[in-house]
């Protein structure tokens, strides 16, 4: 049982993780197009994009960024 307990909390912790990754690289890519370097931004908003196809900032800022560029 007490393994179970710690595969779980090594879960969490992991998803955890992957969430302030995508925060931050969502944060920097927002500061470039803040900054009109649509450029620098779009490799991140493409990362970004991969792990969630679905978030519709992400994809109306990386439009924006092309169509801007």
């Amino acid at each position: 049982m007490r393994c179970k307990s710690i595969l779980s909390g090594v879960m969490v912790l992991s998803l955890l993780a992957c969430g302030t990754t995508s925060e931050a690289r969502y944060e920097e890519a927002n500061a470039y197009f803040a900054q009109n370097k649509f450029r620098e931004a779009i490799p991140l908003y493409e990362q970004l994009r991969v792990q969630d196809a679905n978030n519709s900032n992400v994809l109306a800022k990386l439009t924006l960024s092309y169509n801007l560029s």
